[in-house]
C-alpha cells in the first residue's frame, strides 16, 4: 500500500513533543499527557548529514530506518522530520536514502525514501522544513535491498544555480532530472537510464557543478554508475557520457571547494583535477603503505577483488572553502594474516587527512570526548567510532566535521587538529527499532529498573533514569565467535513476579553462543544459560517465568518448538500439544523485528502458562502443568475464530499478550486486525472488548501497568482506535470504562507497554524512532 502524495495529519516532532487537551464533550474521559523520549544515546545507522546552503547552522540528518531530523543550532536536540501522517500509516519505516537542500529557501528539501516492503524508491518535497512531505516521484524499484547502498551517496541534487532543476538517482531505474522542480507537480524525465553492466544499489553520488551557466543551469553534473565508471554531462544534464578511466565502484563523490571531483571508494581514493575540461585524468591518491603517508603509517587496504562492497574508503569530505584539504576514513592495511586466507589481513579502521588534495596523507589520532555514553564508549569505542561511516564538513564553520556511523552521529569542532576529539550528537535522535519492553514491579532492594528495552543492532538496556542513557547494554561475559558485540537483539523478556529481581532475556544473533541470559540481580549483570535448542544459535523470541522463576518457558521464533524448564533454565524439554506427541511451536517467523509476544506466565496463579500461536496451530493456548503439554483455548461467544496475525507488514505491529497482576485468570490479547480481546477464566473463553472493535485495520496492542490508587489488580492500556479516535487509551476497571490519554503524535507504535512501578506512566516502542514515555501533564 502507499501513502498518499500528501498526507494532512500531525507528525512527531520527536524532541518538542507537547501535550494537548481535548476540547470535546468527552472531555471527562480524556487526560492530556507529556510524552518524552527515553534516551538511549545511540546505536542506529546514520548515513549523511546535509547542510541547507542558506542558512548557517540548519542540518539535516539521514538515517537507515527512522527518516531525517533536523536542527537549527547547534548542540540542540535534533527534530525528527518523518511524515505527517496518521500513526499507523505505513511510514512506521522510513529511511532516508538522500536528501538536499534548497539553495536559498532552507526549508524546502527533497528527500528519497525508500521501503523494503513495497520495493518504493520515491522522492518527496518538504516546504517546510520537514514538517510536512509530498510525493513528487514515484519509483519502482526492479530489486530492492534497503541495506545495500544505504552509506552511499548522495543520490538527490539541487542545481546551485537553479533550484527549479532537482536531480534523483535511484536504485534501479537511473537518474531522473526535473526543470520545474517548484510547481505543485513537477515533471520527471530519465536523463540517464539503468546502463547495461551496471550493479543495482551501489554508486549513486550525483554532484552538480555550478562553475559555468548553461541556459540558466548548471552545465556540468557528475553521476557514478556502478561497475562502469562516472558519468559527465557537458549541457546542465541533457546527456550524459562516461568519464574514460574513473573509478568504477564508488561509495562517495564530492567536489571540493577547489574545483576538483574526488572519488572514495572500496579499491581506493581517485581524484580529477580538471573535471570539465580533462575528464580522463585520474589520480589514485589512495593512503599507501610506505608510500604517500607519513610517519610510515599504514596505508589503506585495496579491495579483494571478489567483492563490491568490502574494504577501502569509506567516508570522504573536502573543505567547502578553496582549499586542497580532504579528510577520508577507511580501513587500513594491517598485515595480520588469517589463518585460513593467508594473503589477506585483518583490517583497522583509520582516519586520513591530508592538505594537498591527497597527495600525500597524515593517519590522524582521534579520540570519544566527555559526551559520549558509558555504554557507547565500553562496548563500541574508539574501534568502531569510523566503522562503515561517512564524512561531512559544515560549509559555514570548516573545523566543524560530522562523522556518521553505523552506531552514532559524532561532531567535532576541531576536525583539522593533530588530534580529534569526537563528541556524540544524537540528542533525540534514537534511530534504533524497539522490539521488545519489560516493566517489572518494585522490590525490597530498589534495584529493579522501571523499564527494560530490547532493541535492534545493540541488544537492550536497563533503564534507571529514562532522561539518562543507560550506563550499560543487556550483555554477559561471552566466548565470542565473530562480532558479538553488536547487532544482536532481545526480544523478549520476563521477570519473576515474587522475585522482580530474578529476570531473563532472550537475545537473537547468528554469531551468538546464548539464546537466553539470566539475571538475579535485576538486571545488573547477567549469566548465559544453556541453550534450550543446542546448535541454534539464531532463534529469538520470547521467555516467561513462573511466580518464583523455577519454571521457565522459551517461545522460539524460527520455527522451532517451544521448551520448558523445571529448574530454572538449566534443562530444558521440549513442549508438546496435549493428548499427542506433537511438538507445540508458537511463531515462524525469522526476523527479529516479526516476534510476537508468545508467552506469559499468569501472575497470580503458579504453574499457569499463555501462549499465542501464529504458526502451525494458530491461537490462544494454556498449559497448566509448567509448560510440558498445551491446550488450545480461546472459544467466544459469537463462534468467531480468535486468530491474529502480526509483524509481517511493517503497518501490523506484533500480537500483544498481556496477564493481569493481581488478579488470576485474567489475560488479554492484542490481535492487530482482530482487535482486542479479553479473558477472565485463564483462556476458556474470549469477548472482544466493544470499545475498540470500530476499526479493525491497523493494529492494536495491550499492556498491564501499576494498579490505580484503592484497586487489587492491574491497569490496562491500549494502542488502538476506541471512541475518541486512534491513540493510548487507559482503563484502571478491566474495561468498565476508557480514557484516552492525550497529546501523542507518532511515528508508528509497534511496542506497548506500561509501569509497574509509577502509576499512569506508559512506554511506546515507535517504529524506528525509540521509545517513548507518557506521564500525566497535572499530576
Amino acid at each position: 500500500m502507499k501513502s498518499p502524495a500528501l498526507l494532512p495529519l500531525r507528525t512527531l516532532f520527536f524532541s518538542l513533543l507537547a501535550w494537548s487537551a481535548l476540547t470535546s464533550a468527552n472531555a471527562q474521559n480524556a487526560e492530556a499527557y507529556l510524552w518524552k523520549p527515553v534516551a538511549i544515546g545511540g546505536g542506529g545507522y546514520f548515513t549523511g548529514v546535509e547542510f541547507a546552503p542558506s542558512q548557517k547552522d540548519r542540518v539535516y540528518l539521514r538515517s537507515d530506518v527512522a527518516g531525517p531530523w533536523r536542527r537549527d543550532t547547534v548542540g540542540t536536540p535534533w527534530i525528527s522530520c518523518n511524515f505527517e501522517r496518521d500513526q499507523t500509516d505505513p511510514f512506521i519505516s522510513a529511511p532516508a536514502a538522500g536528501l538536499a537542500v534548497h539553495q536559498t529557501n532552507a526549508d524546502v528539501a527533497y528527500a528519497n525514501f525508500t521501503m523494503d516492503y513495497s520495493k518504493a524508491d520515491d522522492l518527496y518535497k518538504t516546504t517546510d522544513g520537514g514538517r510536512y512531505w509530498k510525493r513528487v516521484k514515484e519509483v519502482q524499484a526492479v530489486e530492492f535491498s534497503k541495506n545495500a547502498g544505504r552509506q552511499f551517496g548522495p543520490n538527490v541534487a539541487v542545481d546551485p544555480l537553479n533550484p527549479n532543476v532537482v536531480y534523483f538517482r535511484t536504485k534501479t531505474d537511473g537518474l531522473y532530472r526535473t526543470i520545474n522542480a517548484e510547481d505543485p507537480a513537477p515533471e520527471f524525465a530519465a536523463v540517464l537510464p539503468q546502463q547495461p553492466g551496471e550493479v543495482n544499489f551501489y554508486s549513486r553520488s550525483v554532484v552538480v557543478d555550478p562553475k559555468v551557466n548553461h541556459e540558466g543551469r548548471s552545465k556540468y553534473v557528475y553521476v557514478t554508475v556502478a561497475g562502469l565508471g562516472v558519468y559527465l554531462s557537458e549541457n546542465g544534464g541533457d546527456t550524459f557520457s562516461l568519464m574514460p578511466g574513473s573509478p568504477t565502484n564508488v561509495r562517495w563523490m564530492r567536489l571540493g571547494g577547489n574545483g576538483k571531483l574526488y572519488i572514495a571508494g572500496n579499491t581506493g581514493v581517485y581524484r580529477c583535477d580538471d573535471p570539465r575540461t580533462a575528464p580522463d585524468k585520474w589520480k589514485d591518491i589512495t593512503p599507501k603503505t610506505d608510500g604517500n603517508v607519513a610517519s610510515g603509517a599504514l596505508g589503506i587496504h585495496p579491495d579483494f577483488p571478489e567483492t563490491t562492497v568490502g574494504r577501502g574508503a569509506w567516508g570522504l569530505a573536502s573543505d567547502p572553502g578553496k582549499t586542497d584539504r580532504i579528510v577520508i576514513t577507511g580501513l587500513s592495511a594491517s598485515p595480520a594474516p588469517t589463518a585460513d586466507k593467508p594473503e589477506r589481513v585483518i583490517p583497522k579502521w583509520e582516519l586520513w587527512r591530508s592538505s594537498d588534495a591527497g597527495d600525500s596523507w597524515v593517519c590522524t589520532t582521534h579520540k570519544l570526548g566527555d559526551s559520549v555514553t558509558a555504554w557507547v564508549e565500553k562496548n563500541l569505542g574508539l574501534k568502531l567510532l569510523l566503522n562503515n561511516g561517512g564524512l561531512a564538513i559544515d560549509p559555514f564553520t570548516t573545523n566543524r566535521a560530522y562523522l556518521f556511523t553505523v552506531y552514532q552521529i559524532y561532531r567535532t569542532e576541531n576536525i583539522w587538529d593533530d588530534e580529534i576529539a569526537w563528541e556524540l550528537d544524537n540528542r533525540d535522535a534514537e534511530n534504533v527499532i524497539p522490539l521488545t519492553l519489560a516493566t517489572p514491579p518494585s522490590e525490597a532492594t530498589g534495584v529493579t529498573a522501571p523499564l527494560y528495552s530490547g532493541v535492534s543492532d545493540v541488544r537492550g538496556f536497563r533503564h534507571i533514569n529514562l532522561g539518562q542513557p543507560p550506563d550499560a547494554w543487556v550483555t554477559a561475559p561471552e566466548t565470542k565467535t565473530g562480532n558479538d558485540y553488536a547487532h544482536s537483539y532481545v526480544t523478549g523478556y520476563d521477570h519473576a513476579e515474587s522475585n522482580p529481581l530474578l529476570m531473563m532475556a532472550c537475545k537473537d544473533f547468528r554469531f551468538s553462543p546464548s539464546n537466553i541470559l539470566k539475571s538475579t540481580d535485576g538486571g545488573l549483570s547477567w549469566e548465559i544459560m544453556p541453550r534450550p535448542i543446542p546448535g541454534k544459535s539464531s532463534i529469538g523470541g520470547d521467555v516467561a517465568l513462573s511466580l518464583d522463576g523455577s519454571n521457565v518457558v522459551f517461545g522460539p521464533a524460527n520455527g522451532m518448538v517451544v521448551h520448558f524448564s523445571k529448574d530454572g533454565g538449566t534443562t530444558w524439554t521440549p513442549s508438546k500439544l496435549a493428548g499427542s506427541e506433537d511438538p507445540f511451536l508458537v511463531s515462524g517467523s525469522i526476523d527479529a523485528y516479526d516476534f510476537d509476544a508468545s508467552v506469559r506466565s499468569d501472575r497470580v496463579k503458579d504453574g499457569v502458562f499463555y501462549a499465542y500461536s501464529t504458526w502451525k496451530t494458530p491461537g490462544f493456548h494454556v498449559s497448566t502443568d509448567a509448560g510440558a503439554t498445551w491446550t488450545k483455548k480461546g472459544a467466544t461467544a459469537d463462534g468467531t475464530e480468535l486468530k491474529g496475525r502480526g509483524g509481517a507488514h511493517p503497518t501490523v505491529a506484533p500480537v500483544t499478550l498481556a496477564a493481569c497482576p493481581g488478579k488470576a485468570g485474567e489475560v488479554w490479547l492484542g490481535l492487530n486486525f482482530a482487535g482486542i480481546w479479553r479473558s477472565s477464566d485463564f483462556g476458556e473463553t474470549f469477548t472482544k472488548v466493544e470499545e475498540f472493535t470500530k476499526d479493525l485495520t491497523r493494529p492494536q496492542m495491550v499492556a498491564f501497568g501499576k494498579a490505580a490508587p484503592g484497586k487489587d489488580h492491574g491497569t490496562v492500556y491500549v494502542h488502538g482506535k476506541g471512541s475518541q479516535g486512534w491513540g493510548v487509551y487507559q482503563s484502571t476497571d478491566l474495561g468498565e470504562t476508557w480514557t484516552i490519554l492525550t497529546g501523542f503524535q507518532g511515528t508508528g507504535v509497534r511496542v506497548l507497554a506500561a509501569d509497574r512501578q509509577v502509576f499512569g506512566r506508559v512506554y511506546l516502542g515507535e517504529g524506528a524512532s525509540g521509545i517513548l514515555y507518557g506521564v500525566p501533564a497535572n499530576p
